[in-house]
């Protein structure tokens, strides 16, 4: 009895654990009672869809709102560095003579230095829309 207890509580905690996934999704542009575009990350959630649709609706409100674009747009950029400095020990050393000149081999101290980077774009899945004006009538637009 008390291990099944304690599953249940266990399955109880990672249940928990999964429900605390905050919804993302924000306003662009909003112009009250007449649309905007909404904004969610490009590889969005059923969560964050359901976000963004209350605020349209909220921006709409009291008429529906009726989605007139939907597309991912590049808002920026990120770029990451990676680098790196290696100390060179001298490694010099006298290889023997020709023509009475000392010969040398190898190759003074220093550094070495190596830089990469990469920059990827920064997208964004953005939801353009429209409010419903009372007494028009749409056909093959979406509303909510």
């Amino acid at each position: 009895m008390n291990s099944s207890r304690t599953i249940f509580v266990f399955c109880l905690f990672l249940s928990a654990c999964q429900s605390w996934y905050v919804p993302q999704a924000r306003d662009v542009k909003r112009k009250p009672h007449s649309g905007g575009i909404v904004a969610m990350p490009a590889r969005h959630r059923a969560e964050d869809r359901q976000k963004a649709e209350e605020l349209m609706r909220q921006t709409c409100s009291p008429s529906p709102f009726v989605v007139s674009d939907e597309a991912e747009a590049v808002v920026g950029q990120e770029t990451k560095v990676n680098g790196s400095e290696t100390n060179r020990d001298d490694s010099r050393q006298n290889a023997g003579q020709f023509l009475g000149m000392n010969l040398i081999s190898g190759s003074n101290s220093g550094k070495e230095t190596n830089q990469s980077s990469v920059t990827t774009q920064i997208k964004d899945w953005q939801i353009s829309y429209g409010c419903e004006q009372a007494g028009s009538s749409t056909h093959n637009t979406t509303t909510k």
